[in-house]
């Protein structure tokens, strides 16, 4: 397998792993939040706020997962000029 087919399967398993997480995260939290707002209703107005909050902070793992994809697979068909980059992006990583 070459890198531009191992960047490719990795953007896939990027995508699909990167979203599991934050999607069973959400739901966790809404399932919670129905449960407290069935038990004291007078507190509902506060706990949808808190979990909006909660819900939009779960989401941005999402969508880093979705960005790292989208690096992955421009990595699979990249030009000399975008892996020329690749060096200065891992050392800023601190991955290299």
């Amino acid at each position: 397998m070459d890198i531009q087919s191992a960047a490719l399967v990795g953007a896939g398993i990027a995508i699909g792993v990167g979203t599991l997480g934050p999607g069973i995260g959400i739901g966790m939290a809404v399932s919670s939040m129905l449960q407290s707002s069935a038990r004291q209703p007078e507190m509902t107005q506060k706990l949808l706020t808190n979990m909006f909050i909660g819900a939009a902070l779960i989401e941005v793992l999402a969508l880093l997962a979705f960005v790292i994809s989208f690096m992955l697979f421009n990595f699979g068909t990249a030009t000399p000029a975008h892996t020329a980059m690749l060096p200065a992006v891992l050392n800023f990583l601190n991955i290299a």
